[in-house]
């Protein structure tokens, strides 16, 4: 698992093609798929939770789109 999130990591920052990076996340969706199937895991449920509490952050904009995080900046 690690190892695929480190190919779509190096097609992202080397800027490969789109396509490339389509086929390297859904290498990581089979397996998390996979994994949650073998670990009884309802992964639609966990997506929901999680996506809830992280709309809660304040966001930024960034290259990819709206960054979610929590990080504070000094002031």
């Amino acid at each position: 698992t690690v190892e695929e999130l480190g190919e779509f990591a190096a097609a992202v920052t080397k800027g490969k093609p789109l396509t490339d990076c389509a086929e390297e996340m859904a290498d990581i969706l089979l397996l998390l798929m996979g994994h949650s199937l073998a670990m009884e895991i309802d992964l639609k449920a966990a997506f929901e939770d999680k996506y809830a509490k992280i709309m809660q952050r304040p966001s930024r904009q960034g290259r990819l789109g709206l960054r979610v995080t929590e990080y504070q900046p000094d002031e």
